[in-house]
């Protein structure tokens, strides 16, 4: 549930954005420490809204003829991508080296659907976001999806249904070691549309590949939308005017960028995730919040200690943006 708390203690104020976008509370692991969500990123010079504009036309440009619940997995999966890169490096690229956004492709009715549905839900494994590695992979069929092995990127492809921990087949599309938590395996986009039309459900897509112990979090902040309520709208691909950072952070449209050029998370002050600002106010209950507030300052200092860099295989970190014929 979306929602602004804020409280005052003493002379200082906090305000903490929280919120999640679960379709299904079931779907989505409960966390000890909040993840704060990442509003808008910057891709070419232009400030894009992350869950109405950047998610959905990845989302198109990866796998966009995929049926439903394979387009919610590639929500996710796009969505910790993005997370992760930021994470490591502060910025992401348009194209193959890392994920394909500016392909010309408008978002159809499905593929908002599906980024909506799993609004801000992210890939976690210890307290670590998952370079959540996709490709292309081989043609697969029911029941057991498993992509032909003559396909180029079927070699990158992990099959984890089941596993857990060390048991857990990383891929060699990232450095493989038992304390690299951040390559939990790849996931075929082949494979993920044969095991949605087979009846599965994105959860169970999202972890025959990365593994059964990976969890699925849902990051809080004014941009995740909860399932049933209006959001900002995607971008169309004629509108070219540059948002203002008010129509960012309310999700407004915004155009394509003309290329690649990276990428950087907008500061939480900017996006309004997070502000403090002095105050001689009380109210009931504003040990409690203030306590949260802590809380949510303690998990970005973890996030902090915990970040490390992927060692990546040759030629970037993915291998390919899409199905192939």
């Amino acid at each position: 549930m979306r929602a602004h708390l804020t409280a005052a203690a003493a002379t200082f104020a906090v305000v903490l954005c929280a919120g999640a976008g679960a379709e299904d509370g079931e779907l989505v692991d409960s966390t000890s420490l909040p993840l704060t969500g990442v509003c808008d990123v910057t891709l070419g010079g232009k400030v894009l809204p992350v869950e109405t504009d950047y998610v959905p036309r990845v989302v198109m440009c990866e796998n966009g003829a995929a049926s439903l619940e394979a387009l919610k997995a590639q929500a996710v999966a796009a969505r910790t991508y993005l997370y992760f890169k930021l994470e490591t490096s502060g910025s992401i690229t348009d194209g193959q080296g890392d994920q394909v956004y500016g392909c010309g492709k408008a978002p159809t009715p499905n593929v908002v659907e599906a980024v909506k549905a799993t609004s801000g839900q992210v890939l976690r494994y210890k307290n670590t976001t998952l370079a959540s590695f996709f490709v292309a992979g081989g043609k697969a069929s029911p029941p057991a999806c498993r992509g032909d092995t003559a396909a180029a990127t079927e070699k990158y492809v992990t099959y984890n249904e089941g596993l857990s921990g060390t048991a857990v087949r990383q891929s060699t599309i990232g450095f493989v070691s038992p304390t690299n938590y951040r390559n939990r395996g790849c996931m075929s986009q082949n494979g993920a549309d044969c095991l949605s039309d087979a009846g599965r459900k994105y959860d169970d897509i999202l972890r025959f590949y990365y593994g059964a112990d990976v969890g699925i979090e849902a990051a809080t902040g004014p941009c995740i939308t909860p399932p049933g309520k209006p959001d900002g709208g995607v971008a169309d691909a004629t509108e070219g005017a540059p948002p203002t950072a008010a129509d960012a952070s309310a999700g407004a449209p915004t155009a394509p960028p003309a290329g690649g050029q990276g990428a950087r998370m907008v500061s939480e002050e900017a996006s309004g995730c997070r502000t403090a600002a002095g105050s001689t106010s009380s109210a009931p209950g504003s040990a409690l919040a203030l306590a949260l507030a802590l809380i949510a300052r303690a998990a970005t200092l973890r996030r902090a200690r915990q970040r490390r860099a992927l060692t990546l295989g040759p030629g970037g970190s993915r291998a390919s943006p899409s199905p192939r014929p």
